[in-house]
């Protein structure tokens, strides 16, 4: 790894990937050390990934369908203190006493069966076919070197921690980043990163994923809520809708649409699955934060009509 930025890139990653994954040996805690480092690279930028940070379609791997679908929930683990059985190596070895030692080929299978896995996440996240790179990026090294990065935690699609993560650690440059060649290039964010709240919306109302202390954290007091605002143009009145990207609690949560039109704050997207999601991690209802004032402005004066 040290020598990372010399040898590894998009063009010899194929090679390099699919050699590792052919190699005899290499034990369970190597293979976690291996997953917590940045070493994959990635087409069109300078920086190495981490298995967690890129995602292999299932369609350009070798596992099967169904394989497929656990896959996307798995990671593998080291084995503990008391489970040292020879048979437990990984990728490499299988049992067979004092015989001689056979390369194992994990090509067919997602997980080797004698290799334990941790569920990450109970929720398939169901990623449509908008574009998201720079949020959520896939890689392909061919089957083999697939199958090596499948085996050291890539995995075929984001889990809702991860994908929350993801939100909040790139949501700056993604925005940034815009192709000043394609007029619809913002728009085609916007749909795409409004699909990525949807998700995490269907989390949080199945499973408590996102609530674990750190990550609640950072969702609670870091930028990754969509908000709109509508600005007007002192010279020709010209109303602009305008996007942010902040935390919850800079989100309004419109449920007075007088005050709404007359104060213009942020307001989330009109769904109402991203205005249960926002609530929950800190957004604050409008009616709440207003603070009604009557004002005298004069005389009255009635009018009685007699028949």
């Amino acid at each position: 790894m040290e020598k990372k930025e010399e040898i590894l890139t998009v063009q010899t990653a194929p090679k390099i990937f699919a050699y590792m994954n052919e190699l005899d040996g290499l034990s369970r805690p190597l293979i976690d050390r291996v997953s917590k480092l940045a070493f994959i690279p990635l087409e069109g930028n300078e920086n190495f990934m981490k298995p967690s940070q890129v995602f292999i379609r299932p369609d350009h791997s070798t596992t099967a369908s169904s394989s497929s679908r656990l896959r996307q929930i798995n990671i593998i683990v080291p084995s503990s203190s008391e489970d040292n059985d020879d048979d437990d190596d990984e990728i490499a070895r299988t049992n067979g006493g004092g015989g001689r030692r056979r390369r194992k080929r994990n090509i067919k299978t997602t997980i080797p069966k004698n290799k334990k896995t941790k569920t990450i996440s109970s929720t398939p996240l169901i990623m449509d076919d908008t574009d998201k790179s720079g949020l959520i990026d896939y890689i392909d090294y061919g089957l083999d070197g697939n199958s090596f990065l499948l085996g050291i935690g890539v995995l075929h699609h984001p889990s809702a921690i991860v994908l929350a993560e993801l939100l909040i650690d790139r949501q700056a440059d993604y925005f940034a980043n815009l192709n000043r060649n394609n007029s619809d290039d913002l728009k085609q964010k916007l749909l795409a990163y409004t699909s990525c709240l949807r998700q995490l919306a269907i989390a949080v109302n199945t499973t408590n994923e996102l609530q674990s202390g750190s990550l609640l954290k950072r969702l609670k007091n870091e930028a990754w809520c969509l908000g709109y605002q509508t600005i007007e143009k002192r010279s020709n009145n010209e109303k602009q809708r305008m996007f942010k990207i902040v935390p919850p609690n800079e989100i309004y949560l419109d449920d007075d649409h007088q005050c709404a039109i007359d104060l213009r704050p942020l307001l989330p997207p009109d769904e109402p699955e991203l205005t249960k999601l926002y609530e929950k991690f800190g957004a604050m209802w409008l009616s709440e934060c207003v603070k009604r004032t009557l004002v005298h402005k004069g005389k009255r004066f009635y009018l009685i009509l007699n028949k």
